[in-house]
């Protein structure tokens, strides 16, 4: 089995079984029923998104909640995802404004959360996927964490995910499919995917780029003074018009990271 496999499976067949402090955004000196009984757990929402083209006329928000960082999180009525503009289209550099952060952005309650803006994507959702972001570092930034956050659904959706948004061979792809079925359905619930808190470019072109993202750990006593960063490596590729995921570059780290100087999302 080649890496393009091996490293992903690791998330999402896995990711239950070892519950590491990295996967579930809390530090390891947290205590560990909190990873391993749904009722002290963080609690995501059950239900699985509307495998369907999205309705154009299905946009409305419930009452927003927070995630455990107390960063504000809307809670779309359709539970796939809202988009709140076109992304940008236009003449200049990809890279040229690289540490620039996406503005005018929002977490969205999807299942698990995802992250949205107005100028840079997603522009839509398909099969339940967000999906369309603009050819710049920012809305690669968004694609690749919404498409790596999405496939913890490990459901009808990330197959579509994995056929349409994954660069890997056919063969690859069909190997995934089979792990993903053998892996029974969708990831526990009590294992919340917190978005990033920033990103560092560490490679840029303008068909690919390679990000850190830095994910807080923060004790369960909630002591913010506390706060430890644990980094993520995902690529993206643009293929086709939109951005894709590329798991070769997927890597992990428990070591806490130095956030300074990274790009920080805003919300």
């Amino acid at each position: 089995m080649n890496k393009k496999i091996t490293i992903p499976l690791i998330i999402v067949a896995i990711v239950v079984v070892a519950a590491t402090a990295f996967f579930l955004g809390r530090s390891s000196d947290e205590p560990n029923n909190d990873v391993t009984s749904p009722s002290s757990a963080p609690q995501e929402e059950a239900s699985a998104p509307d495998i369907t083209e999205q309705p154009a006329e299905d946009k409305g928000f419930g009452s927003p909640t927070t995630d455990f960082l107390g960063r504000k999180v809307t809670v779309p009525n359709n539970g796939v995802g809202v988009p709140l503009g076109e992304p940008r289209t236009g003449a200049g550099e990809v890279c040229e404004s690289p540490r620039t952060p996406a503005q005018n952005i929002e977490m969205q309650k999807t299942n698990p959360t995802t992250v949205w803006s107005k100028n840079y994507g997603p522009g839509k959702v398909t099969e339940g996927i967000p999906i369309s972001y603009s050819h710049t570092v920012q809305g690669a930034s968004l694609a690749a964490w919404n498409y790596y956050a999405v496939m913890y659904r490990n459901d009808e959706s990330t197959h579509w995910l994995v056929d349409n948004r994954f660069d890997m061979s056919q063969s690859d792809k069909e190997q995934l499919h089979d792990e993903i079925r053998e892996a029974g359905g969708a990831v526990d619930p009590a294992i919340e995917q917190i978005p990033p808190v920033a990103y560092r470019v560490t490679s840029c072109s303008d068909d690919y780029i390679v990000f850190d993202f830095a994910k807080n750990s923060r004790p369960s006593n909630g002591d913010s003074s506390q706060d430890k960063y644990q980094s993520l490596r995902l690529a993206v590729v643009w293929q086709d018009g939109d951005w894709n995921l590329q798991l070769d570059a997927l890597r992990g780290s428990q070591s806490s990271v130095d956030i300074e100087g990274w790009t920080q999302w805003t919300f």
